[in-house]
C-alpha cells in the first residue's frame, strides 16, 4: 500500500522559539479500535530554512525515544513557514438521523436529528502544559464507569458510534469567533436556546447539545464524549448569551462531576477559547457561580 494525501494543516505558532511539530499515523478503523502505525517528531523555528519548501522524506518510528526503535515506514511531507497565519480549527458535524429516528419509534416521540461535534483545536499544549483534569474518584457515577472494564467498552463503543467518520455530514475551517457562532448560530436552534456538554482530550473539542433526549440514557455524556480517557484537558458545559449591543459571547464553564475540573483552570480555558477563536468574546465561570445559573434561567425564561 502506498497511500496519497493532498491535505494541507495549517500549525498557528503561539511561542516564537518555535514549534514541536509530532505526526502520527494511524489505520482509523470506522467501528472498532484505530490501531497505530508510526510516528515522527521535529523541532522546528523559522530559521530551519532547510526543513521549509522541501519535499522531505522521514522514517515513522513505534513509540519511544531510545534510537533503536523499529523502523515503522517513511512519510513524505513538505512545510512552508508564514509569518501571516491565520487560526485554523477544523470542525466536523456528526449526523444521527436515523438513530434519532429509532428513538422516536421506541418512544413515541417525534423524530429529531442528533448531532455530536469535534473541533480540532490549536495551541492546547502551550495553554495547559502538563495540567490535565482526572476522572473523579469520589464521584459514584464516575467509579461506576471508570472501575469496571465492561462498562469502559460500552462507553467507548458509544462514542466510536457518535464520532464515526460514517456519521460525517459537514466539515469545515473555523478561522475566527465569528465563524464559530454563525455555524453553531448563536446557540439557538430557531427561537430556543440550546445547552452543550463537552470535554476536551488530547486536540480535540468534543461536543453536543446537553439537553437532547437522546442522550439521556448515556451513563455519563462527559465520559462518553471523551471516551472514557482516565484524564482531559477539559470539561464542562457551554452556552452563548446575547450582549447588549446584539453581539454574543461564549459562555463556559467547569460543570462536570466526572472529571471535576479545577476551577483556578478556567482561565487556561478562556485563553485557549480566545486563541482558537479570535474576536470571541469568552467569559469562564465555575459552576458553583450563581451569575451562572442566572445566566442559563434568564435564556431559559425568555424561551417560555
Amino acid at each position: 500500500m502506498d497511500p496519497q494525501w493532498s491535505e494541507e494543516f495549517v500549525l498557528p505558532l503561539y511561542q516564537v522559539k518555535g514549534l514541536a511539530v509530532k505526526m502520527a499515523v494511524w489505520d482509523h478503523d470506522r467501528i472498532g479500535k484505530s490501531d497505530f502505525l508510526g510516528q515522527l517528531e521535529l523541532n522546528l523555528s523559522p530559521s530551519d530554512k532547510g526543513l521549509f519548501g522541501v519535499a522531505q522524506k522521514k522514517d515513522l518510528k513505534g513509540r519511544g525515544s531510545s534510537a533503536d526503535v523499529n523502523v515503522k515506514g517513511t512519510i513524505n511531507f513538505m512545510m512552508q513557514f508564514s509569518s501571516e497565519i491565520k487560526g485554523q480549527c477544523k470542525l466536523f458535524y456528526h449526523n444521527h438521523k436515523f438513530t434519532g429516528l429509532a428513538r422516536a419509534i421506541s418512544s413515541g416521540e417525534s423524530a429529531r436529528v442528533y448531532g455530536t461535534y469535534r473541533v480540532e483545536l490549536n495551541h492546547v499544549d502551550q495553554v495547559f502544559g502538563d495540567i490535565y483534569q482526572g476522572w473523579n474518584k469520589n464521584y459514584e457515577s464516575a467509579q461506576k464507569i471508570f472501575n469496571s472494564p465492561v462498562v469502559k467498552d460500552v462507553v467507548t463503543t458509544q462514542h466510536n458510534h457518535l464520532y464515526s467518520d460514517i456519521s460525517i455530514t459537514k466539515t469545515g475551517l473555523l478561522e475566527n469567533g465569528q465563524h464559530l457562532l454563525i455555524y453553531l448560530k448563536n446557540g439557538y436552534k430557531g427561537n430556543r436556546p440550546r445547552f452543550f456538554t463537552y470535554a476536551i482530550t488530547g486536540h480535540t473539542w468534543y461536543f453536543s447539545e446537553t439537553g437532547a433526549a437522546f442522550f439521556v440514557d448515556f451513563t455519563s455524556k462527559h465520559a462518553m464524549h471523551a471516551c472514557v480517557a482516565e484524564e482531559v484537558r477539559y470539561a464542562g458545559e457551554f452556552h452563548f448569551q446575547k450582549n447588549t449591543d446584539g453581539s454574543f459571547r461564549l459562555v463556559i464553564d467547569n460543570n462536570s462531576g466526572t472529571y471535576a475540573p479545577n476551577k483556578d483552570h478556567l482561565p487556561r480555558l478562556q485563553k485557549l477559547m480566545q486563541l482558537n477563536f479570535p474576536g470571541l468574546e469568552v467569559e469562564v465561570c465555575d459552576f458553583h457561580d450563581e451569575k451562572l445559573k442566572t445566566y442559563k434561567a434568564l435564556l431559559q425564561n425568555n424561551f417560555k
